[in-house]
């Protein structure tokens, strides 16, 4: 054989340009009927991309049941690898695992799930996505990666919010509530990231770490702070967390970790969170919390829900059967008490009287959410309303800050 004098490869002929498109369209045939792992083409070969990808830009390899997962690894590899040597460059990464400890049936915790779904969804269009729909679904499964990494990370923070007292300036309680210290987009509230918890059961991992980290915090100034010793700390439960079979045993686990007493932290949990079903779950797990000592807020009065659509509470459900120790006021009726008096009484005050009527039989206190004026907490006082909770007090504070708060308003530490 004649060596070649550049000691280069030596030289194929190029197929046919019809061989090309022919072959690239039966790759990308293959590529929608076998295969989730998203595919854009970088922006050099792009040109070449839409020849031989006449139907889209982004490859998806679905696999629907698998039970080898060494197999599956190589066979998803064997498809990726080849597409991108020929100039398609993967854009992103997806990791996906059984999620642990929600104790549901498959079923009832993958229901209604667009992130699961989200195959199904698309090719139900009967037509090849559009750009929009695919970049949507690509934004949303980065963002599960990314949350699912934060939660291992670290990257979850918490932030204090104080309850106040507002005849006296009192703080009745500390709510802990859950951020999330993006790398690129900075902290983000809940709204950001806790419907996507919830839809994905991250919310379980999540809510197990905010219960644990929050007996943690309050164990450490109930030791500091001499004044402490009567704090309340409260956290938000969610439907899926309701209906966690391991949900009793992470929250007397958690009080034993931290050396705090079960009657200092109090659950929040909305209407419909506890009504939705299974309700037999959820009843079972707030009446053994209560049992241990935990106290329950019920949370969001005066929001409109599915078959409440006036926000009026309504005692006729088993949650009011529960040893309620506080009741909370939706943001949406402190601000309805904005603008002009009759106007915003009128509007509000139907819904507010019926949470403070309901408060003053069961004996405990009304927390008005989202207080913001000084106008919102003289109409509040007027009206009759204990407590609050919003900016015009405190916002949502770090745990070193919130020490600060509290020792200004409990105490000096103590000595050593």
């Amino acid at each position: 054989m004649k060596e070649n004098p550049e000691n280069t490869a030596p030289s194929v002929p190029r197929p046919a340009a019809s061989t090309m498109t022919s072959r690239a369209t039966t790759a990308s045939r293959r590529s929608r009927s076998d295969s989730s792992i998203g595919m854009a083409p970088p922006s050099s070969a792009r040109s070449s991309a839409r020849r031989t990808r006449p139907r889209g830009q982004v490859a998806v390899i679905s696999v629907t049941a698998a039970t080898d997962l060494s197999a599956l690894s190589d066979s998803a590899a064997d498809r990726v690898v080849p597409c991108r040597c020929s100039g398609v460059a993967p854009a992103g990464r997806l990791e996906s695992s059984r999620p642990r400890g929600t104790g549901c049936p498959r079923k009832e915790f993958h229901g209604g799930n667009p992130t699961m779904s989200s195959t199904g969804s698309l090719s139900g269009l009967g037509r090849a996505p559009s750009l929009a729909e695919t970049a949507a679904l690509v934004e949303r499964i980065t963002m599960e990666a990314e949350l699912r990494n934060a939660l291992v990370a670290g990257d979850l923070v918490l932030r204090y919010q104080p309850i106040v007292d507002l005849a006296t300036g009192r703080i009745v309680a500390l709510e802990a509530l859950c951020r999330w210290r993006h790398w690129s987009r900075g902290l983000l509230g809940p709204a950001h990231f806790m419907p996507l918890a919830e839809e994905t059961g991250l919310i379980v991992p999540i809510g197990a770490w905010v219960l644990e980290e929050t007996c943690r915090r309050l164990a450490v100034w109930r030791g500091r702070l001499p004044d402490a010793a009567g704090l309340d700390a409260t956290v938000n439960l969610s439907g899926l967390e309701l209906r966690d079979r391991g949900l009793v045993d992470r929250a007397a686990q958690a009080f034993d970790a931290a050396g705090l007493p079960a009657e200092r932290l109090v659950v929040e949990v909305n209407e419909a969170a506890a009504y939705a079903e299974p309700q037999d779950r959820a009843e079972r797990n707030l009446r053994a919390l209560t049992d241990l000592g935990v106290g329950l807020a019920v949370d969001d009065l005066g929001a409109p829900r599915p078959g409440n659509r006036s926000g009026r509470p309504d005692r006729r459900g088993w949650l009011w059967t529960l040893p309620v120790r506080m009741v909370k006021i939706d943001r949406g009726v402190a601000a309805a008490l904005v603008g002009e008096s009759d106007r915003g009484e009128s509007r509000a005050g139907p819904v507010l009287a019926a949470a403070l009527g309901l408060a003053a039989e069961l004996g405990v206190p009304a927390v008005a959410k989202g207080v913001e004026t000084a106008d919102q907490l003289a109409r509040l006082c007027r009206l009759g309303c204990p407590a609050g909770q919003g900016f015009l007090f405190a916002r949502p504070m770090d745990a070193s800050d919130t020490e600060a708060y509290l020792r200004r308003l409990l105490g000096s530490p103590r000595p050593g």
